[in-house]
């Protein structure tokens, strides 16, 4: 029988979930930044836009910087907080003794019509993909811990992508995936985002384009096994209760600072030189492109584990709690700060905006990120004072639980 929370352990239950809602506000100005240096641009981009984005030496250097440093790691970071966030909610649940499966299958379908919304601006959604991988969620909470980080582990080894490409050989299953940049179809995706205005953005990302989503997801570059890999991971750090006392595992978190740096190194290392021996072009049907892509994702997983590891040991360095206090409420506003950041980011690039798409070099497009990011951490922090959810948050609880919560926050003076 649950006996009730003591006061210490609501003071640790909330400083945990303040760890974890920073950790998500830290991941998601990574995947606005390289949001915003791709200029919004979901696809192989056209020569026009390197051309201009990287012309000079200190454009290329920032190109590679972003590249390296960037692409793809926060969205791994997010991808895991998903599957912690799954277990938190989870675990509530059991606790107060109520049902949880049917309430997140129902969350799951408002967060994918969320995605479907985002998708119209934006087609490198991810809210789809989650709302989907999510409900693997649920199956995978049924086994043992053993069970489900065997699974990750061969997930995050890309058996996934090895699978597919035996099933469909080739790198795309449902034959939709076009990597060529000067392609027909990829060159008046580029026309109509560059100068097309908002409903024609809307009609070439309208939701049957999600084949699209599915495909890449599940084509040999594997983003979709890497998403349920970390949706799985997640689920495990809540099991093992990494997040409740992170005092405790400091020297964990040394250690794994150094041992991700290092493993960085040695796997871009490993990647170039592998990529380097692959015929030119690369046909990324083949086995050892898959590997090759496998050793790519492996050096994402490590640089972001050694970003992580920087973000909580700063954390737990500071005793006023300052970083939590920026960026906690930027991660409670998740879902908000995600969808807005493609309405600003597409103005800004997309021909039903500005149509600065291939305009800027990377040096003028970089402060401009900052500041989108800036903006948003400032409004956040003001909102979060004010309302208890972030504005879409609070649409999809009351959605959830079928009645209007209390947004404002009553002040007692």
């Amino acid at each position: 029988m649950h006996l009730g929370t003591t006061p210490e352990e609501k003071v640790t239950q909330t400083q945990r979930l303040d760890t974890v809602d920073a950790l998500r506000g830290f991941a998601l100005t990574g995947v606005c930044f390289v949001h915003m240096m791709t200029q919004y641009y979901a696809g192989r981009a056209p020569a026009v836009m390197a051309d201009v984005a990287s012309t000079g030496l200190i454009n290329q250097i920032l190109d590679g910087a972003v590249g390296a440093l960037f692409v793809g790691k926060f969205y791994l970071l997010f991808s895991l907080l998903f599957g912690l966030s799954f277990f938190i909610q989870m675990d509530n649940a059991e606790k107060k003794a109520r049902k949880f499966e049917g309430l997140f299958l129902w969350r799951l379908m408002l967060l994918f019509g969320f995605g479907v919304i985002h998708h119209y601006f934006f087609r490198g959604d991810i809210l789809t993909t989650f709302a989907v991988l999510g409900v693997f969620l649920l199956l995978f909470n049924r086994l043992s811990t053993k069970v489900i980080v065997g699974i990750t582990a061969l997930l995050l080894l890309g058996a996934g992508r090895y699978i597919g490409l035996l099933l469909f050989d080739g790198i795309s299953p449902f034959d939709t995936l076009d990597i060529d940049p000067s392609s027909t179809k990829n060159l008046a995706y580029f026309e109509v985002v560059k100068n097309g205005g908002l409903l024609d953005t809307f009609t070439t990302n309208r939701p049957i384009k999600l084949l699209e989503t599915a495909d890449f997801q599940l084509s040999v570059f594997g983003r979709g096994y890497i998403t349920l890999g970390l949706f799985t991971l997640g689920l495990c750090l809540g099991r093992w209760g990494v997040f409740h006392k992170l005092e405790e595992h400091r020297a964990l978190l040394s250690r794994l600072l150094k041992w991700s740096f290092a493993l960085s190194i040695l796997l871009i290392l490993t990647t170039i030189g592998a990529f380097s021996q692959a015929p030119q072009p690369i046909d990324f049907g083949t086995w050892y492109a898959a590997l090759c892509l496998t050793l790519y994702d492996l050096f994402n997983l490590a640089l972001s584990l050694f970003f992580s590891c920087i973000f909580l040991l700063v954390t737990l360095k500071q005793k006023s709690g300052k970083l939590i206090g920026i960026f906690a409420p930027y991660g409670r506003m998740a879902l908000s700060n995600y969808m807005f950041q493609a309405v600003i980011g597409t103005f800004i690039f997309y021909g039903w905006g500005l149509g600065l798409m291939a305009e800027l070099p990377n040096i003028v497009i970089a402060p401009i990120a900052i500041c989108v990011i800036v903006l948003q951490l400032y409004l956040s922090n003001i909102w979060m004072q004010h309302f208890h959810f972030g504005p879409l948050e609070w649409l999809w609880r009351s959605a959830t639980q079928r009645k209007l919560c209390t947004l404002r926050k009553i002040r007692i003076d």
